[in-house]
């Protein structure tokens, strides 16, 4: 019993350094029953210190780790230079990373793109009491296209898409970044976040001219193992653009010298 007590309080020393000792030991208490105690698939109510509202997440899935990448270890809390009004999170998941930015920034709109209705359904149902997101049952892609996700029954946070070949009622609308910005009558994107497992080598392998130019902050985690050759694509796109690259966390930020107008 000592030992289970012991690696519980070793296993909740960042929830503790983070958000102190007392609510950091309630918030693990509240996880430790989405990752172990309630039944696979149900939903689980966390509350986040200094949050006043619900974040739900499915036991015994990947999204208690999604919300230690996002509000533990801090992966969405990335430099942002200036006041955004416009944020575009393409691979929201379950929208814990929209709702980080929509906090952090509460007068810019946050666009949530999410392929997977699974997802998507935790999405809508986290992000409700944030007027300034809005879920978008769409991938990200190169142009206006129709995806299938590839690996239906992979981990919730890591199914990939590549583009249809046939027709099916599994598919999902994909839009290229130029045609958010005219769908949404916005010249600029200030912050383009993407984690879309592997399809960012179709996001920058063509068209990118079409948009590049008003987007200020890229911030994308690349996959290598999924997508050979993304790394180099994105790279390639950006740097000979104008934008300067490093790192925060899993991300690869890649951040123009000046600001947009």
């Amino acid at each position: 019993m000592l030992q289970k007590l012991a690696a519980f309080f070793k296993w909740t020393a960042p929830l503790r350094a983070q958000f102190g000792a007392a609510a950091g030991l309630r918030l693990a208490l509240s996880l430790r029953e989405a990752i172990w105690g309630a039944t696979k698939g149900s939903l689980v109510g966390i509350s986040l210190p200094g949050n006043p509202h619900t974040i739900y997440l499915r036991a015994g899935s990947s999204d208690a780790e999604v919300f230690f990448q996002v509000f533990v270890r801090r992966q969405a809390f990335f430099p942002v230079a200036g006041r955004p009004s416009l944020i575009v999170d393409a691979g929201a998941n379950i929208g814990l990373s929209a709702i980080a930015f929509a906090t952090r920034f509460p007068h810019a709109r946050v666009l949530a793109l999410e392929v997977d209705s699974d997802n998507f359904a935790i999405l809508i149902k986290n992000t409700e009491p944030y007027p300034n997101i809005r879920p978008m049952l769409n991938g990200l892609w190169s142009r206006r296209t129709k995806l299938r996700i590839v690996n239906p029954d992979a981990e919730a946070w890591s199914l990939y898409c590549r583009e249809a070949t046939s027709s099916g009622p599994d598919l999902v609308e994909a839009l290229g970044v130029s045609d958010i910005l005219v769908e949404n009558n916005a010249t600029k994107i200030e912050v383009l976040k993407i984690d879309i497992e592997g399809g960012e080598y179709e996001v920058f392998s063509e068209g990118v001219d079409e948009w590049v130019g008003a987007v200020g902050l890229i911030a994308v985690e690349l996959h290598e193992k999924t997508r050979p050759g993304c790394t180099e694509v994105v790279r390639s796109a950006l740097l000979s653009r104008g934008f300067k690259e490093s790192r925060w966390l899993e991300y690869r930020l890649f951040q123009r010298e000046t600001l947009l107008d």
